[in-house]
């Protein structure tokens, strides 16, 4: 986390190649203080199941009635945090808005407005946000993958059929 972080810049850098660095953006989640939708709804299905004698558990319903509520709450704080940043920091790109299992935004900015942001109290959290790239080339040989490949008729037919969802 970046709450508390403060970059140190080298003195003995020309005041350009400052400016420079302080241009530079990199994308950012910005993490808001409003607990997430599924922590709200966790919190109001563990009370019913306190209270229920079935001992059931249940899935977390998202799309209850009183958790479209508190979604559509969580993107009004938002929108009004967004309209105030278009104002304190013009600098700042949002990309994306999280609500279920963050309260938080995708953000490109530069160092200088991440040092500002870091200071307001809407924030609990600001994270690098770093792209990750896998390099399971060499793996193959590992967990023998010609083999199983071999058994569903080959490369081509392996993962014929799967369906894979993200869930935010």
């Amino acid at each position: 986390p970046l709450k508390n972080w403060q970059a140190s810049v080298d003195n003995t850098q020309s005041s350009s190649s400052k400016k420079a660095a302080s241009d530079h953006t990199q994308r950012y989640i910005i993490q808001l203080q409003e607990p997430t939708l599924s922590r709200v709804v966790l919190q109001e299905q563990s009370t019913k199941n306190k209270q229920a004698t079935t001992g059931s558990v249940s899935k977390l319903n998202l799309h209850s009635a009183k958790a479209s509520t508190y979604r559509n709450n969580l993107r009004s704080k938002q929108n009004q945090f967004i309209n105030t940043l278009r104002k304190v920091s013009p600098g700042v790109k949002v990309h994306h808005q999280y609500q279920s299992l963050l309260n938080g935004l995708a953000v490109t900015a530069s160092q200088a407005d991440i040092e500002a942001l870091s200071q307001r109290t809407e924030i609990k959290n600001i994270f690098k946000d770093r792209l990750r790239y896998v390099h399971l080339d060499a793996s193959h040989d590992v967990i023998n993958t010609p083999d199983a490949w071999q058994v569903v008729g080959g490369q081509s037919e392996a993962g014929k059929g799967i369906k894979i969802a993200i869930i935010d």
